[in-house]
């Protein structure tokens, strides 16, 4: 998810949601945001887009609440008060923020995920045409190039969390293809996909599941394997590894030929396979420059870049907190340029700190510098635009309401929570509470909270596991089987679904049917003293990300909006001479 969206126009278009969900816009020059003002529209469910359509004109998209596609323009020549049109509705129930091509004269194309999470493609031409459906099955939005004579290339995380392609003409059928044919060791994808022309091919970027980024080369005729680029930093006896936690952002520039920047509107790092900085891609000849971007799990930005000379050495690490992937462009070339001229990049993106930053690569700045130029952050001390990022939430377990234990001793040692978001890695969260639980009501405050962001359309599964134990000093062996039962179980979960259309929405459900009964066996080779052991288990699912914000919305409270509920577990099948379990766990799911 990219909470800024940043347009290359001559006045720099910036668009974001405030506080309230509201779109704002303004325009950047050098380090100044000028023409800030509300977008004549309500709070939207996911960051806007835009697309500059003509000469100083902005088509601007997102999804309201209703999860309706709306659509807007500024016009600033415009008299004053109606430079902004009425928004106007050219969608219903979407589960993804749109794709958007501008073509030549006033043409618009749009591509966007259905209430079924098909796909679907509508176009501007003095009118919106009917949606096309385009079939296939998807859990992030796509991304789409504009082709030779009126193609489209469009590139999708499946229901499987591969990457799926097809190049596609308006009037006729989408052959969707497993980028890769299926034999190529596909990776298993964490994040959305990106792609970008270079040349006269393409390359596609993903985020997988070890949190590094891998990238397949499109030559013009053929598909080549997956390639890793490896982790952003290795792991040292110091720190963890650094891996990826957004999706890639990628920018192509060429000598002679103009490359838009693909459908994105410090300190050394992991180099990644050896073998890679001697063997760049065939597509980079002469003149041509490739510049790949992530944040981190250490919330910096990395950047790797790569030309016909080979690959940088190691992902380089831009100082700041970056909440979700940045909007990052460059200024285009005309088809006469003979000489490639200093490659400048602006940036935008949503902080930590919940505003808007911008950034620009200067490539010339007055020495001394670090070879190949350096990101300057305008105005770091000034104050900034507030920026709220959608679709963000916190699940918890707030409460316990222990009625009866299964052991004499009454403890309940160790709480674990964990949340599978996607295809994302499980998070977890565990804590050993005191011993001697008698029964009673627990507040377990912000033990047990989990913050993420749940794309509207892939699917989320919220845990926890209580386990009764006498023994203090077991609490780290007995988190680490629990976790990894969790994982086994979600690797079994995956495995049992087809890849060809099956909908990995009801994992949840697959899970929770037979959690406490996995946990039991992943838990039986640690041996509980007496009647120690698993009271209570459960998997929260939703089908998708929409549904979480659809249950708040109906059914949630307060400022922010929090929706609660609570589970009673109860077990009676416990050795003999224990007592039966009634364990009543209170959870919470927040806008954050």
């Amino acid at each position: 998810m990219r909470g800024v969206a940043l347009v290359p126009t001559a006045r720099l278009d910036v668009l974001w949601l405030d506080n309230d969900f509201r779109v704002e816009a303004a325009s950047f020059s050098d380090a100044t945001l000028a023409e800030a003002q509300d977008v004549p529209a309500g709070s939207l469910i996911s960051p806007p887009v835009a697309v500059a359509s003509g000469p100083g004109r902005l088509d601007v998209f997102g999804l309201d609440r209703a999860y309706s596609l709306i659509h807007w323009a500024f016009t600033p020549g415009a008299p004053l008060g109606s430079r902004w049109s009425t928004a106007d509705v050219i969608g219903v129930y979407m589960s993804s923020t749109p794709a958007e091509i501008a073509g030549g004269g006033n043409r618009i194309d749009l591509f966007c995920l259905g209430a079924d999470r098909g796909m679907l493609h509508t176009s501007f031409d003095g009118s919106w045409s009917d949606w096309a459906e385009l079939g296939g099955g998807f859990t992030s939005e796509p991304v789409v190039l504009a082709g030779m004579a009126g193609t489209f290339e469009i590139f999708a995380r499946g229901l499987d969390f591969m990457i799926y392609h097809a190049s596609w003409k308006p009037g006729g059928p989408a052959d969707w293809q497993l980028l890769g044919g299926g034999l190529l060791g596909e990776p298993s994808a964490a994040s959305a996909p990106t792609a970008v022309r270079v040349n006269n091919g393409i390359l596609a970027f993903v985020a997988t599941t070890d949190g590094a980024i891998s990238y397949a080369e499109f030559d013009g005729t053929v598909w080549k394997p997956w390639v890793s680029l490896g982790n952003a930093h290795a792991a040292t006896e110091a720190q963890d590894a650094v891996t990826f936690a957004s999706e890639p952002v990628v920018l192509a520039r060429s000598s002679g030929v103009t490359v838009p920047p693909g459908p994105v509107t410090g300190a050394a790092g992991n180099q990644g396979p050896a073998a890679l900085a001697a063997k760049p891609p065939a597509l980079l000849t002469s003149g041509t420059r490739v510049d790949v971007f992530g944040v981190g799990s250490d919330r910096a930005l990395w950047q790797k870049t790569f030309d016909a000379q080979g690959w940088q050495p190691h992902w380089g690490r831009i100082d700041g907190t970056f909440a979700c992937a940045p909007s990052i462009v460059a200024p285009s070339q005309g088809v006469h340029v003979v000489t490639q001229p200093p490659v400048r990049y602006s940036l935008a993106a949503a902080g930590t700190d919940g505003t808007v930053h911008r950034w620009l690569f200067d490539p010339t700045p007055p020495a001394p510098t670090p070879p190949g130029g350096v990101w300057i952050e305008f105005g770091p001390d000034l104050p900034r635009p507030p920026a709220r990022l959608p679709s963000r939430y916190t699940f918890a377990v707030d409460q316990l309401q222990i009625n009866r234990t299964r052991s004499a001793f009454q403890d309940t040692d160790v709480i674990t929570s964990a949340l599978l978001a996607g295809n994302w890695p499980l998070t977890t969260v565990s804590f050993a509470m005191p011993n001697d639980f008698t029964p009673g009501i627990y507040p377990l405050e912000d033990r047990f909270a989990i913050p993420a962001t749940v794309e509207l359309a892939e699917p989320v599964v919220f845990f926890y596991v209580i386990t009764n134990n006498h023994d203090s000093g077991d609490e780290a062996t007995i988190t680490g089987l629990i976790v990894k039962g969790l994982e086994d179980s979600v690797n079994d979960a995956l495995k049992s679904k087809k890849p060809d259309g099956a909908d990995l929405g009801d994992l949840g459900s697959i899970l929770g049917a037979g959690l406490i009964s996995r946990l039991a066996d992943q838990l039986v080779g640690f041996v509980f003293g007496g009647c120690d052991g698993l009271v209570a288990a459960e998997a929260i699912s939703y089908h998708k990300g929409r549904d979480v914000n659809t249950q708040i919305a109906t059914h949630g409270t307060g400022t922010p909006r929090k929706f609660e509920a609570s589970t009673r577990n109860l077990r009676d099948d416990y050795p003999s001479g224990c007592h039966d379990s009634d364990y009543l766990v209170f959870t919470s799911i927040t806008e954050s």
